[in-house]
């Protein structure tokens, strides 16, 4: 039985979401602390993402962005506010609002 509050999506709408989340978690880190540093989060998005056990759902992109900002937040070993900061930028920009922004 699913529970309500869990959106299981189709598997490509899964795979269309999550290049978006990616694409979204890549271009704020860019933003705010250059390419080098955004490529190196994506690269811990993607393992995260790789570690889910294969859930669909959008619990889980948060979940996988939390755990990539924080890889990201230690290696700077910048103030813990650094997700509410990629969270802040996000929500500014106009058009795809990721999931990991919505709280």
């Amino acid at each position: 039985m699913q529970n309500s509050s869990t959106i299981v999506l189709p598997q490509s709408s899964f795979a269309v979401r999550a290049e978006q989340e990616l694409a979204s978690f890549h271009r704020a880190v860019a933003e705010l602390y250059g390419s080098a540093e955004a490529d190196r989060a994506a690269e811990d998005w993607l393992r995260a993402f790789e570690s889910t056990s294969g859930k669909s759902d959008e619990h889980s992109f948060r979940r996988i962005a939390q755990a990539a900002s924080t890889r990201l937040a230690s290696r700077l070993a910048a103030p813990r506010n650094t997700l509410g900061r990629i969270r802040k930028l996000i929500s500014a920009r106009a058009g795809h609002t990721p999931c990991f922004c919505s709280r």
